[in-house]
């Protein structure tokens, strides 16, 4: 049950953003990547503000999520993340991009039901004025 309501929530912007840029550092190293949480906050788009408790609280997320580990280094006195992608973080842009087409065809199959459901108004209101005006 608590799979399925994690599953239709889905993931915030801001935590989109930050499983985007962490996918696509991570495909060269077949899942896995070093980062610094300076550079993370550098490569995040700017129209979300973040800060660096928050990106701490986003990483948690998704780590609870199952979507990646994130194992916390020192490297000469710099914190750096290591990030290691799980199976949902591996298939994150494939999710997404379902995701996307099933809105789509949500949204076409609304335009189709209005306009069928228009067209037989029109036709039954049309129908309807002939025979009360006698003409059938």
């Amino acid at each position: 049950m608590a799979e399925n309501i994690l599953e239709k929530a889905g993931l915030k912007k801001k935590d989109k953003a930050v499983m985007w840029l962490i996918y696509k550092k991570s495909q060269n190293g077949g899942g896995v990547c070093l980062m610094r949480p300076m550079d993370i906050l550098k490569e995040l788009p700017y129209e979300y503000d973040y800060t660096l408790a928050e990106l701490e609280s986003i990483l948690k997320g998704l780590e609870l999520d199952d979507y990646l580990d994130v194992v916390k280094a020192d490297n000469k006195g710099e914190l750096v993340y290591c990030i290691t992608l799980h199976n949902a973080g591996l298939n994150f842009a494939r999710t997404e991009d379902y995701k996307k087409r099933s809105l789509k065809k949500k949204i076409i199959i609304t335009v189709v039901s209005a306009v069928g459901t228009a067209i037989i108004t029109f036709t039954v209101r049309a129908i309807l004025n002939a025979i009360s005006n006698g003409g059938i």
